[in-house]
């Protein structure tokens, strides 16, 4: 053998692996792209590979490698050792941590010796199953090979490329199959067979290998599964998480001196969600960042996908674009196929298989393959989706053939007809089934919604709203609802959609729009003769009359909302007035055989139909009425249970204004910590929904809370944001309450002259209902405590004592330690004769009394 003239250790492992390409015959361009590197870097290894063997021509400088022992001269026929070696990986590998171990796992797994990985182009197989392959390549003794199958166009040829791969010479005595299969027959290895996807009807090539070769282990990376039994699959996913970070890593390769700024980084994300994790999109954006700033890059992709290209001289060819990379699977496809991708893509959150076949026509089969192909895939709970840039590339093929306007309205008639169906099934023992099929099409909801109203089925569009209105409410969506509403209210007049954007408002305080709604849909339902409508109208138009007008004409309006309802024989709509009627009784102070009559026949509609939202309202209507009766326990219990059925159909609404109900109990019963805990998941819930009515009622009773504890400015802090939104809302009993709340916690503190006229704000205020009239005289009773009117103080105590309910919060933490204050002051014997005294004058004529003293002071 020659010697050396550099030493062999001086021989870089990548000049080794040139050379011995170069002995194979391959060309530069071929060196670099089974290496992964650029023709100029080849050219740059030539010249070292020739200063170091004397020589400049390539030729000679094989002749003198081969002589020197650089090149392996194996025969398929011998058993000779060779450590076959990877190529090196070259740029950052970002977000697939989690991956590499799972998958590590797998292979040393002695039943798994066939791993493919799959995923649609630009994800970033190559690079994943390079990376593994170093991992795990010291455990097989004649290392790992890496085998790109990109330039094989003949299934035939892969036993050839693999040989190549393999620096085995192949003879003309035997076929490249069995040379290769001979190989491998004895070695301890692993093949990692690159790109497969356009070579499925060779992929028996493998089984042969596994059959014959004990100890190789194989890992083929590709767009479709092999569909070979020995087969361990597994799909490779986007880089969300860490696709920032990727962003990053490759921006400041490529641009050393770039600088990220802070206010970047949220577009970086953005970038990343609109490319949907795919690594290739994300190396094509920032090959942008030395021309555009990161918020036009984001802009850029929204508009076109041949914006992510990139020119870069060591990118193969087929990952230039995305176009690129999905065009070659697109042309493989069937036209049916074709037609399917493409209407597939305006769904959005996901799909069934049924829906799927319902919008496209197509039929099973398609389906699968358009998922074998990596066009779908198979998520969660049985739903299919599409990547982003995919849903892009179809998205795009669908405009091109003029039918996006037909594919939309075709997905409108689907989801409206599920809506549809999904609602029906609610009342026929499928409630909570039905609301979870609901949720999961949201997205798709709201896509149908925003195409018809922007100026095409309109009537379709509102019909999918009315379809929609129950579950919005239960899942207390209202601006939702509010949204569409409106947007189909500039197209027609509909009583139903009238009346339900009323019912919205007033649920979000928006009581004087709700009053223009509800009087238009009065107005239509008449005209039309809907009665169900007009009585649901009535019953809402009622209860936003209330602080308005006398509470005889309420009652009629209520009992008149009723009597259409049973003629309209409309049985939620006849259980919706009974509610209502009866929750007014009760506020009224009406016997309690009579409102319980109301909730009864309500419940009864609620159980026959299964309607859990309904159940839940009426046992916690009869909660409250238990509770005024003093049933503290069964108040409880009832409340308890409605608050079960709330949180299992999801009414975050709901849920907030029991927790609210069951913390105010709490407080009376001195359960302090668990009432605040409610009250905090209360608060974060209204003032996410954004529902001011049931936030105000929340911060009062969380002030009232801090009240007690002592707690001042927690209080003060609440209470004047309860008394903000009161005011804008014009929830007059609210703002009096606030007002009452406020003199409280002042006057505790000592601070007479901050509580005055917050206690005349309250006090001269119309009471509407017997809290706010004992809150303002709990206020006034300890006004003349702290300025010494001992006179007064004992004549108004000594009547609120005879009337104030020895239950009450109110009572139990203010007026019993003022009483005993009092009494101390004055003597028993002085405090038994003013009870006397007072024993006959009414808490009307003592509030009365408050007033007047009030405007003389």
């Amino acid at each position: 053998m020659t010697s050396l003239s550099t030493p062999l250790d001086e021989f870089k492992e990548r000049e080794i692996e040139i050379i011995n390409l170069m002995a194979e015959g391959s060309s530069n361009k071929e060196i670099a792209d089974q290496l992964f590197i650029t023709k100029e870097t080849v050219r740059w290894y030539n010249k070292q590979i020739y200063s170091k063997l004397g020589t400049s021509r390539r030729t000679e400088a094989i002749a003198l490698a081969r002589e020197m022992g650089l090149i392996g001269d194996v025969q398929a026929t011998t058993n000779d050792y060779i450590q076959h070696k990877l190529p090196l990986t070259t740029g950052p590998f970002v977000g697939r941590d989690k991956e590499l171990e799972a998958y590590s796992d797998l292979i040393q797994n002695p039943e798994i010796r066939l791993l493919s990985i799959v995923a649609t182009g630009g994800m970033g197989k190559s690079r994943c199953a390079l990376e593994l392959g170093h991992l795990v390549k010291s455990d097989y003794e004649h290392g790992a090979v890496f085998i790109d199958l990109s330039p094989v166009r003949n299934p035939d040829d892969i036993a050839k490329n693999a040989l190549i791969s393999l620096g085995v010479s192949i003879h003309d005595k035997k076929t490249p199959q069995e040379i290769l299969l001979n190989y491998c027959r004895e070695k301890e290895l692993l093949l990692i067979f690159d790109n497969f996807e356009h070579m499925l009807s060779g992929a028996s090539l493998l089984t042969d290998i596994l059959e014959i070769a004990p100890k190789v282990t194989i890992i083929a990376t590709s767009r479709e599964r092999l569909n070979l039994r020995a087969e361990t699959t597994v799909y490779l996913e986007p880089v969300i998480e860490d696709g920032d970070k990727l962003f990053i890593e490759i921006a400041t390769m490529m641009r050393p001196y770039i600088l990220i700024e802070e206010q970047d980084l949220t577009e970086i994300q953005h970038i990343v969600e609109l490319v949907g994790g795919l690594p290739l999109a994300i190396v094509l954006a920032v090959t942008w960042i030395d021309t555009l700033t990161v918020h036009e890059i984001a802009e850029e992709i929204k508009t076109s996908l041949d914006f992510l290209s990139a020119d870069m001289g060591d990118m193969p060819d087929r990952q230039r674009s995305i176009h690129a990379v999905v065009d070659p699977t697109w042309k493989r496809l069937k036209p049916v196929e074709q037609r399917a991708f493409m209407w597939a893509s305006v769904f959005r959150g996901g799909f069934t298989r049924k829906t799927f076949q319902k919008l496209t026509g197509a039929s099973i089969r398609t389906l699968q393959t358009l998922q074998n192909r990596s066009l779908i895939y198979l998520g969660q709970k049985r739903r299919y989706d599409m990547h982003p840039l995919l849903r892009q590339y179809a998205r795009e093929r669908l405009d091109e053939t003029g039918l996006l306007d037909e594919a939309k309205l075709a997905h409108l008639k689907v989801f409206t007809e599920y809506a549809q169906t999904q609602r029906e099934k609610m009342y026929s023992g499928h409630y909570l089934e039905s609301l979870d099929a609901l949720d999961m099409e949201q997205d798709n909801f709201r896509t149908a919604l925003d195409w018809s109203f922007s100026g095409h089925d309109i009537e379709m569009g509102t019909t999918l709203i009315i379809a929609l209105a129950k579950f919005w409410l239960i899942r207390s969506q209202l601006q939702e609802a509010i949204h569409y509403i409106e947007q189909a209210l500039k197209y027609q007049h509909n009583a139903e959609l009238h009346m339900n954007l009323s019912f919205c408002r007033f649920r979000m305080g928006e009581v004087d729009t709700a009053k223009e709604n509800i009087h238009e849909a009065i107005a239509l339902a008449q005209e039309t003769q809907s009665l169900d409508i007009l009585a649901n109208s009535y019953r809402i138009l009622a209860t936003l009359s209330i602080q308005d007008k006398p509470s005889h004409e309420i009652q009629e309006m209520y009992e008149r909302a009723l009597e259409l309802a049973e003629t309209s024989e409309e049985s939620q709509v006849i259980a919706a007035c009974h509610a209502s009627l009866g929750m007014f009784l009760s506020n009224m102070g009406s016997l309690s055989d009579m409102v319980f009559e109301h909730f009864q026949k309500e419940l009864e509609i609620w159980e026959s139909l299964g309607d859990l939202l309904g159940i839940s309202r009426t046992i916690y209507n009869m909660a409250l009425e238990h509770n005024q009766l003093g049933n503290r326990q069964r108040a409880r219990e009832l409340c308890e249970e409605s608050l079960k059925i709330k949180q299992q159909i999801g009414d975050k609404a709901g849920i907030a204004r029991r927790l609210s109900v069951l913390a105010t109990w709490d407080i009376v019963e001195e359960e302090l910590e668990r009432a605040s805990s409610y009250l905090a998941e209360s608060r974060i819930i209204c003032e996410e929904l954004g529902e001011q009515p049931r936030l105000v009622y929340t911060l009062a009773t969380e002030g009232f809370l801090h009240i007690i504890k002592m707690e001042t400015q927690q209080a003060h802090t609440l209470l004047q944001r309860g008394l903000k939104i009161s005011q804008t809302i014009k929830d007059t009993s609210r703002v009096e309450e606030f007002h009452s709340y406020l003199a409280l916690s002042y006057l505790l503190q000592g601070d007479v002259d901050a509580a005055k006229p917050h206690i005349l704000e309250a006090i001269q205020a119309h009471p509407t209902s017997s809290v706010n009239t004992w809150l303002c005289i709990v206020a006034y009773v300890q006004y003349l405590w702290h300025i010494n009117d001992l006179d007064a103080c004992v004549a108004v105590a000594s009547v609120t004592s005879h009337h104030v309910d020895a239950n009450s919060a109110i009572n139990h933490y203010f007026l019993q330690p003022l009483f005993y204050r009092i009494e101390q002051k004055i003597g028993k014997d002085n405090w038994h004769d003013a009870l006397i005294l007072a024993d006959g004058i009414t808490i009307e004529a003592l509030y009365q009394k408050v007033v007047a003293d009030l405007k003389i002071n």
